[in-house]
């Protein structure tokens, strides 16, 4: 073949690029009229049988009824065309997957020429025969036996078989540990006539590769599903009663946002200086982007205020999409995904395999400020409701919520395509279409569990449980303090109790390993991480603290710096430990022991928890120096707004990022952080829309509905409530002049202070109280 490179004559560089008649049959010679002549000859050499099927055209070509007769007198008339060198039969031949490099180090995901293969169309006469179909096949190969499978080099009892290049594959990739019974999935992407089913294409793969099962030694598996066989569809699909549901509740949402934009805007030019009174002017300007989006960028706040959790809320949120990140392209088609396994290796990235600990940051801020809010509240005689308790939170919550589930069920299959559009898009429609109730209800973290809708929304669930239960112990802490006290201690123990006791009954490794067995990180998963009973404790942590400062508000404590030095350097110590401890159970080397295990299942949470609740508490009470002064950072202010929104969107990016490659890419931490840094920007795009389409606007008629002033408060001349603030360590008498606005979502948002000297209507303003995030890992 290589002589015919030879007697090609190429002026410019350009013309090798161009399309070469001469070149094409180059590189089709061999291979198209090689296998056609071998595609009948019954081989029993690994290498010709791999060549055959991998490196020549595939057709479904079979002399028993096992495949329908039009896709049987297609795959035919395919291999004929080609042997004339037809054009569609050239481009469905060069559309399938050819045998590529890199197989050894991680290149086992093909997905062919999509678009290419989408876009032929065969004629008989004036009518449509076929169009080319895409089905992407998946290959295991079960190896079994004891023996290593190499056959030594003098050893000629046998002939090499398909366990024996098994295991040379391995070696070539430096892996000597493989303890596994099933090869890592092989993709492979076939361009063949529409009229063959998933089931003609599966059978007729599973005949080729017959020949390399050796009974006792390796069995060659093949699976072709519906999800991976793709047709183009000239017409389009016709929309569903649910697509057109979301596409007219999205028109009638925007016809809000005009008319209360549009509104706003004439009141605020006709009346310039006098404040509009009135439930009727609050409603009609609750949809208002101009007022709202105003409100969502400004990065002012008072001085009395907790600014330190804006930073801490962002940079949790951060850490979770550049995780997620990682996830989606470590399961992406990548030429190098050998590299995976080696992650534990570098201490680094530990922030990545063990950053589920960010879940416990926001768990943390709920508590605190739920229980602060709440002691308040109880300090100032106001009557507590406990339906109103929950109903304000599931109103604040859903809304955003239940809108991304919707689009999920219905327009995000719609949105793109490609050969993995359906496994990753598709697939979590199926999840919303089936599940949405249990999402709705709070209770997905415990029911269809592997079909969750919004896999992320675990944590929603977990954190509205715990808030449910809230006031089990806040009560008794505001009524009767010391039995709250002892309570919440005792609950606190349990808390790091249970998932001992579960890691050590079930014998679960300590943490998910990720590039390991994928059966422990499901039992993990399963167990504990998504578990209310086991996830509890960062939430009583932070409801212990939430009490703290509320007991010592307004006043300054005065703490020796030998204390506060100790202080951050056992926080840091401890943050820093939790994350990277997680090494030693990824470490091969490591021996299992269970004891070992549940310890650090059952304390890790709650040391990364106490780490990091000094950093508020510093920060709050004025001992944060450089940290409290980089959290507080203004331009954090309207980031943190959107971290609601953000975690529930952001996975609309990854999976559409996903399901739409075309090739394999390369994985490296360079080639991660691009892609982050893009998802990030769209994320924090999508959010914005959701959030003053979705969020803002349902607050603001939320806080008009259910009345959520203090029946105490002392009016002002400006109609502003003032009510006690937080207290502050270097302005502890600071907030008379201010008011708190309230807001118990997400267990119970931070409290801020709203400077009575501003502009913005206080309907407005209360949509944008600093509060917990909504989201974790």
């Amino acid at each position: 073949m290589f002589s015919c490179f030879f007697k090609m004559k190429f002026k410019r560089f350009s013309e090798i690029l161009l399309p070469n008649p001469f070149l094409i049959l180059c590189l089709l010679y061999n291979p198209v009229f090689g296998s056609a002549t071998r595609y009948q000859k019954n081989s029993s050499n690994v290498g010709d049988i791999l060549l055959n099927i991998f490196g020549g055209p595939f057709a479904v070509v079979s002399s028993q009824d096992e495949a329908s007769s039009a896709c049987q007198e297609h795959s035919k008339l395919y291999l004929q065309a080609l042997a004339n060198m037809t054009p569609w039969a050239i481009n469905m031949y060069d559309a399938s997957t050819k045998i590529p490099s890199g197989l050894v180090t991680g290149n086992v995901q093909q997905l062919g020429n999509y678009d290419q293969c989408l876009r032929i169309e065969v004629q008989n006469g004036d009518v449509l025969a076929f169009r080319g179909q895409q089905c992407r096949a998946t290959i295991h190969f079960e190896v079994t036996g004891e023996d290593s499978g190499n056959r030594t080099r003098t050893d000629t009892r046998r002939s090499l078989d398909m366990k024996d290049l098994f295991y040379a594959a391995l070696e070539a990739a430096g892996v000597y540990d493989w303890k596994d019974t099933k090869s890592a999935p092989y993709v492979w992407a076939f361009c063949v006539p529409s009229s063959c089913s998933t089931t003609d294409v599966q059978r007729a793969l599973q005949k080729s590769l017959s020949p390399l099962t050796v009974p006792g030694r390796v069995e060659a598996m093949v699976s072709v599903t519906s999800s991976d066989c793709h047709v183009a569809d000239p017409t389009g699909t016709q929309l569903s009663a649910a697509d057109l549901g979301i596409l007219v509740l999205l028109a009638v949402v925007l016809v809000f946002l005009i008319a209360s934009t549009s509104y706003d805007l004439i009141v605020s030019r006709k009346y310039a200086g006098k404040k509009s009174k009135g439930v009727a002017h609050s409603v009609l300007v609750s949809f208002s982007l101009t007022t709202n989006g105003r409100n969502l960028l400004s990065c002012s706040t008072s001085s009395d205020t907790m600014p330190s959790l804006n930073g801490l809320r962002f940079i949790s949120i951060f850490w979770i999409l550049l995780g997620h990140t990682y996830y989606m392209k470590s399961v992406s088609s990548n030429i190098n995904n050998i590299v995976v396994k080696h992650f534990d290796q570098s201490l680094s990235m530990m922030l990545i395999m063990n950053g589920t600990l960010t879940t416990d940051t926001f768990f943390l801020l709920s508590g605190i400020l739920l229980a602060y809010v709440f002691m308040r509240d109880r300090q100032k005689k106001q009557p507590f409701n406990l339906a109103t308790f929950y109903i304000h939170r599931y109103l604040r919550l859903t809304p955003p919520y239940a809108f991304v589930i919707f689009f999920y069920a219905t327009l995000l299959s719609r949105l793109g395509s490609g050969p993995l559009w359906d496994t990753w898009a598709g697939a979590n429609r199926d999840y919303c279409v089936a599940n949405w109730w249990t999402n709705l209800l709070y209770i997905n973290n415990y029911i269809n569990l592997d079909q969750m809708c919004l896999n992320q929304t675990w944590y929603l669930a977990v954190d509205m449980q715990l808030f449910w239960l809230s006031p089990l112990l806040l009560y008794p802490l505001a009524r009767w303090p010391r039995f709250g006290k002892g309570l919440l201690a005792f609950v606190i123990f349990l808390s790091i109790i249970i998932p001992f006791a579960i890691t050590f009954a079930e014998r679960l490794t300590a943490v998910m390993l990720y590039n390991k067995d994928l059966l422990p990180v499901a039992a993990v998963y399963s167990f504990i991480y998504t578990k209310t009973y086991a996830r509890a404790g960062p939430y009583l942590i932070g409801i212990a603290l939430g009490y703290l400062l509320h007991v010592l508000r307004n006043k300054h404590i005065s703490i020796p710096m030998v204390w506060v030095a100790l202080g951050w350097l056992v926080s840091l110590c401890s943050c820093t430990a939790v994350v990277l401890s997680a090494a030693v159970f990824y470490d091969d080397n490591h021996k299992y022991n269970a004891f070992e295990s549940s310890i650090y299942a059952g304390l890790h949470r709650s040391a990364w928890t106490l780490g990091v609740a000094w950093i508020a508490f510093a920060c709050t009470k004025g001992y944060g120096g450089p940290v409290n002064a980089f959290l507080s950072w203004r331009l954090f202010v309207p980031l943190s707004r959107l971290t609601y929104s953000a975690y529930l969107c952001h996975y609309v990016v990854l999976l559409y990022n996903a399901g739409s490659i075309r090739a394999p890419g390369y994985l490296s931490e360079y080639t991660v952080v691009h892609e982050f840094a893009g998802n990030l920007m769209f994320t924090l795009v999508l959010a914005a829309v959701i959030s003053l389409a979705f969020e803002v606007p349902f607050m603001n008629l939320d806080r008009i509905v259910i009345k959520r002033q203090p029946r105490d408060a002392t009016p002002t001349a400006k109609g502003v409530s003032i009510v006690p603030a937080a207290g502050n360590a270097v302005q502890p008498s600071g907030f008379h002049s201010n008011t708190i606005h309230q807001d118990n979502r997400e267990g119970a948002p931070s409290v801020y202070v709203i400077s009575e000297k501003t502009s913005l209507p206080v309907v407005q303003l209360k949509s944008y109280e600093n509060k917990a995030f909504d989201g974790g890992r």
